[in-house]
């Protein structure tokens, strides 16, 4: 991408590293940190992750797995991590397939608050207690139902790439994500 930058400002939303391009991003991985330890101080130890994107294409995925393995000192069960997950409905689904895979989880990590509140809509509808949720995106789901989420300021790094786009001037923004667990 970089050979482009001669044609215009290009943006990026990931860091760039040491390539000379423009670049808004959050910085995931303290949040993450501090919510793998935010569990482990619950004691729960069977967590499912629901993702985006699989580990190869993605460097969100890899931070969320880096982050659970460097707190609880092991990789997540494999038979617990699954990609692919973007709505309420993939929630729903995952939701019924863990569940039969595997009873006894603790708690679902997810990669949006929609796909957390879709897990939930599954342990209702088959009068199953809910196992702890945790999402990402501050979205009013998790503020009305009350479960934890990551905020990675999405409104606030997309108004700077668009003010950084309009300039000529390489600019690097680096916002950090921030865990929200209601009181």
């Amino acid at each position: 991408m970089a050979q482009y930058a001669q044609y215009g400002q290009i943006v990026c939303c990931e860091d760039t590293g040491d390539y000379h391009l423009s670049a808004v991003y959050s910085n995931r991985e303290p949040a993450y940190l501090a919510a793998f330890k935010h569990l482990a101080t619950l004691k729960v130890r069977q967590i499912a992750i629901l993702l985006s994107r699989n580990l190869e294409q993605s460097p969100t995925s890899s931070a969320i797995m880096a982050a659970y393995q460097q707190v609880f000192h092991h990789k997540p069960a494999e038979k617990l991590v699954i990609g692919g997950m973007t709505s309420f409905n993939d929630g729903y689904q995952a939701a019924k397939t863990l569940h039969a895979r595997q009873s006894d989880i603790d708690c679902f990590f997810t990669n949006g608050d929609d796909i957390a509140t879709g897990v939930r809509q599954y342990y209702l509808d088959q009068d199953l207690t809910s196992p702890l949720l945790f999402g990402q995106e501050n979205q009013l789901s998790s503020f009305l139902l009350q479960f934890p989420t990551i905020d990675h300021h999405f409104f606030t790094v997309s108004q700077k790439a668009f003010e950084v786009a309009l300039s000529t001037e390489h600019q690097k923004f680096s916002f950090e994500s921030e865990l929200i667990v209601p009181k």
